[in-house]
């Protein structure tokens, strides 16, 4: 029992460095118009200035969001022998090459609309 809540909870924390992703996603939602244009030049000016420091908070502590996953990755294995982590170590594999991809290719503009 103990494992299986260690097992759910290890895979939550390998998904916390693409949190901001998600949170980028949903602020260009909430400030498009119906022609999908962006209607504020920078983020920084939308209304949601809650939505947007969150967005920066989860953007700027996405690679120490990593490293602490690794950890408890690493820390739950060692601790707990019948603990797998192949999953968890997959799930921060892939949230970690996300939130470079997005860096790296700014889909539609979008991480540069939110970072100027």
């Amino acid at each position: 029992m103990k494992t299986k809540i260690l097992q759910r909870i290890v895979l939550l924390t390998a998904v916390l460095p693409a949190v901001w992703v998600l949170l980028l996603g949903l602020l260009v939602l909430r400030t498009r118009d119906a022609t999908a244009r962006a209607l504020y030049p920078m983020a920084k000016y939308t209304p949601f200035s809650i939505h947007f420091t969150l967005t920066q908070v989860f953007f700027l502590g996405f690679p120490l969001l990593a490293v602490a996953s690794l950890v408890h990755i690493l820390w739950a294995r060692r601790r707990f022998r019948e603990f797998r982590p192949l999953p968890a170590f997959l799930i921060l594999g892939v949230s970690v090459l996300l939130s470079v991809a997005v860096i790296a290719f700014n889909p539609g503009g979008r991480f540069l609309w939110f970072f100027d």
